[in-house]
């Protein structure tokens, strides 16, 4: 009885596993068709921020600018 209890629960975690897995990929295709800055695994674009407020809001509205200029109005970062 506790090896086929011990089969539904991992049966059940690998279908839930899966279910995760296979949405995450669809959300991450949807965001990497959005234009942005490269970004890094696990920290995205942290390393390329300025964590002084007059830095970092001169640094967000260059990226505005940039856009701008290219004609885009929305922008990935993370």
């Amino acid at each position: 009885m506790g090896l086929i209890s011990a089969s539904l629960v991992t049966m059940l975690l690998v279908w839930i596993a899966y279910f995760v897995i296979k949405k995450l990929k669809s959300i991450l295709k949807q965001i990497s068709e959005v234009q942005g800055p490269p970004t890094w695994p696990l920290i995205g674009n942290l390393h390329q921020f300025h964590f002084k407020p007059d830095e970092f809001f001169e640094q967000a509205q260059g990226l505005a600018y940039m856009l701008q200029a290219r004609g885009e109005r929305i922008c990935r970062v993370w």
